[in-house]
């Protein structure tokens, strides 16, 4: 278990395999439990709705970099958080 450096924000970009039926997506669950950072993107290949089942899961805000950029919930969230001005 390794656990990844406390920092504002981390972007995620782990395997996802497809398993013949759906996404193997433990290994971003298995990354974000290790993560310190309350504002995680997921550059991985995830199920819609996955980020937000992972954020109530996890104390932090989880998005999705594909699905939740098209939908315009990132760039709000970054601004609150002063990364973006």
């Amino acid at each position: 278990k390794t656990s990844l450096p406390i920092c504002d924000i981390v972007f995620l970009a782990v395997p996802t395999p497809w398993n013949g039926s759906e996404l193997d997506c433990s290994a971003v669950e298995d990354a974000i439990a290790n993560c310190t950072s309350k504002l995680i993107v997921i550059r991985s290949a995830t199920s819609p709705g996955f980020a937000d089942a992972m954020a109530k899961k996890e104390s932090a805000f989880v998005v999705d970099a594909f699905h939740d950029v098209l939908t315009g919930k990132l760039y709000p969230e970054f601004q609150k958080r002063g990364i973006l001005k």
